[in-house]
């Protein structure tokens, strides 16, 4: 295997976070607790909430499809240089 694949490494040069963790000595050494809370902004759907997210969803799909809208999706999380780099383009001049 390639050194980048046999190290755990993605496509993108990024490594998965047990390889990362095993570089760091996670195996036998002190380990951090894992922060086991959603990204900030977003949230876990249960089984009750979910139902209705999906019913909601549908109906706005089937509703927006009947005016001819089509759908577009984008990555729910940005890296933060994007995000700063978006919120610079948008600050109004003074």
């Amino acid at each position: 295997l390639p050194s980048r694949l046999a190290a755990g490494a993605t496509g993108d040069g990024r490594a998965s976070a047990a390889v990362v963790q095993q570089q760091q000595g996670g195996a036998g050494g002190k380990q951090e607790p894992l922060d086991l809370q959603p990204p900030r902004g977003t949230r876990d759907f249960y089984p009750d909430d979910f139902r209705l997210r999906t019913y909601l969803f549908s109906t706005f799909r089937r509703v927006a499809s009947s005016f001819n809208f089509e759908e577009y999706d984008a990555p729910v999380l940005e890296s933060e240089q994007l995000y700063i780099r978006k919120a610079a383009e948008e600050k109004p001049s003074v």
